[in-house]
């Protein structure tokens, strides 16, 4: 119904008539959210200016909106019935309460309009919030737990699942595989390299073994470093991109690991550490100790849930990410994580890995 819903909204049909109050910098930022989102449901009549404003002042704020300066707070109530509005979004949060307490009383219940407000402040704040009251004071609740105890329990049974029908599946390739590792160099399997999970937490990741056998770390400490510092002297790509985390004609990488890497499938093994609880399917990308060594304090908040397999990053650029682009992606997901997302990143991988966009 959601999905049929979104596609009316998209041809303008069924959006909530909405107001905004205010013409500072949120209501630029909530008018432009809400013009773009058009599957949200509202379509913005005009704005409102709750203090002094001169005509050129106004004039500026239509050109940048291309949303009409409609009125005044003190014609409020006449321009919600006038228009017909059901939504009106406060996001001037210097508004006299009276003001609009005032407005409200006016309006009536008949009118049916439901007000939100929107101040600055959230935008300081992560995106799962709840509002509550204790006795007569309003409060913002900030989640600690990424996700509740049943949302945990879906997720972990859905990696249960999908792991061991891939293992049964994808056991012939590992065969295959495993055969040409051995063919084109000498040493093990698989590689088992010490990774940062959950709460930070240390744990041995598996993967298919792309490396000359007892290969140095150090060119990789350095990719690693200069990337999370933005330097310019970061690896840089075919298309002068930075390719995180990774060495540029790396020596160290044989035949065989060039075709794993660019296809992914190197990653396989990390099956095994979903199986295990170290991992997930999906979630952000699980990072070296090394690495971590060099976060800020906000760079943490990755380990708030189990690294994956693949992941919102992956299936929107890879590699060719900055490392600060990639952080926020993974907070994105971590604080706006559904069952839902995580289908779609996993049908996104797909095709990536037939891109070749690269490996974590």
């Amino acid at each position: 119904m959601r999905f049929i819903q979104a596609q009316f909204r998209n041809r303008d049909i069924n959006l909530i008539p909405t107001l905004i109050v205010g013409t500072n910098t949120e209501a630029e930022q909530t008018i432009r959210e809400l013009s773009e989102r058009r599957d949200l449901g509202y379509r913005v009549i005009g704005t409102v200016f709750s203090g002094e404003q001169s005509a050129a002042e106004r004039k500026s704020f239509e050109n940048i909106t291309s949303v009409p300066v409609v009125g005044e707070l003190n014609e409020l109530a006449e321009l919600i019935r006038e228009l017909e509005i059901q939504e009106v979004i406060i996001t001037d949060n210097t508004l006299p309460s009276e003001k609009l307490f005032d407005a409200m009383m006016r309006i009536g219940r008949k009118q049916k309009v439901e007000f939100r407000f929107a101040p600055s402040l959230f935008n300081l704040l992560p995106q799962k919030t709840s509002v509550e009251q204790i006795g007569v004071l309003p409060m913002v609740r900030l989640f600690r737990e990424p996700l509740s105890e049943a949302e945990r329990f879906i997720k972990r049974l859905s990696d249960i699942v999908i792991s061991a029908i891939a293992t049964i599946l994808l056991a012939p390739f590992w065969l295959v595989v495993s055969f040409i590792i051995k063919f084109d160099s000498r040493g093990p399997i698989l590689f088992r390299q010490e990774r940062v999970g959950m709460d930070g937490r240390l744990f041995l990741c598996y993967k298919f073994r792309t490396m000359a056998a007892n290969s140095g770390d150090e060119l990789h400490r350095q990719a690693y470093r200069q990337n999370i510092e933005g330097s310019a002297d970061a690896n840089i790509g075919e298309e002068t991109e930075p390719i995180f985390g990774k060495v540029k004609d790396d020596p160290r990488i044989t035949k065989a690991g060039k075709w794993l890497r660019r296809s992914s499938f190197d990653e396989l093994p990390q099956i095994l550490n979903v199986l295990k609880g170290d991992m997930s399917i999906v979630g952000p990308r699980p990072p070296i100790s090394y690495e971590v060594e060099d976060y800020d304090i906000w760079h943490r908040k990755r380990l708030d849930m189990k690294p994956g397999i693949t992941g919102l990053w992956q299936v929107s650029g890879r590699s060719r990410l900055t490392f600060e682009e990639m952080v926020r992606i993974d907070l994105f997901y971590i604080e706006n994580w559904s069952l839902w997302l995580d289908i779609k990143i996993v049908l996104l991988t797909i095709p990536a890995i037939f891109r070749g966009d690269g490996a974590q």
